[in-house]
This record gives structure tokens, sequence and C-alpha cells, in this order.
């Protein structure tokens, strides 16, 4: 009986490790914002980022690094970033300063969420979907 509990938490771990391993690796390329979502208050409103005349994308590299680059009418800005990602969890770190933020990944697509929390504002949350190029 020890010994089929001892195999049953070392496979349980295994399975663990490879989920994340998984769940990393899925996450690593270059991530195109496509709609936003916002609730503020109740209110629900869904915009498409290239009619707003904007631009997001994030790319993750295997080695836990990355970018994120925003363009707003023609106004362009990068920031690079570490990260990791665990059970639907990605952290990013710019700078120093660490956030984590709700990620869903399905095949090609992906969606941040974004509630008062992170955004400092009690009252508001955001979903960006993004499809992976």
């Amino acid at each position: 009986m020890k010994k089929f509990f001892i195999i049953s938490a070392i496979m349980a771990v295994l399975g663990l490790a490879s989920c994340n391993k998984e769940e990393s690796k899925a996450i690593v390329g270059k991530w195109e914002a496509t709609t936003i979502e916002m609730t503020i208050e109740g209110i629900k409103m869904e915009m498409d980022i290239a009619e707003m005349g904007a631009g997001m994308s994030f790319l993750f590299k295997a080695d836990g690094t990355g970018s994120v680059s925003e363009s707003v009418d023609g106004s362009a800005m990068t920031v690079d970033f570490e990260y990791s990602l665990s059970d639907g969890l990605l952290t990013l770190t710019i700078e120093g300063d660490s956030e984590s933020i709700p990620v869903t990944i399905d095949g090609n697509r992906m969606s941040m969420i974004m509630d008062g929390d992170i955004l400092d504002e009690p009252d508001m949350t955001v979903k960006i979907h993004f499809v992976k190029k």
C-alpha cells in the first residue's frame, strides 16, 4: 500500500509538471489583440481594436522573456518583460514590478482578464482577446 501511495504521488507530480510545461509552450509566440470587452459599473461594451485605430501584440519567448507592443493613432511603444505561466495565471515582471493576470489559452486563441484590483478601478473588468500569429 505504501508503494502504491508513493507511485501515485510521483505520477501526480509528474502530471502537474507536464501540464505546466504544456501551458508554458502554448503561450510561446506572437499574439495580436483582436477585441476588447469592458464592463464598467455593469455596462458591457465590446470594441474591435483595429477599428479603434489601435494595436497591441505580445511576443512570448520560450526563455521566459518577451515584449508587449502597443500603438495608438500611429504612435507606438514596446516594453520588454519577464513572464511565467502556471495554472492559468500569467505573471509579468516589468522593471521589477510584477502583476498576475488570469489567462485562458485555447489553441490559437487567448484571453486576458483584468479586474478592478489589477486596474485600480473597482467597478471595471477588461477582457482582451488575442489570436496567435
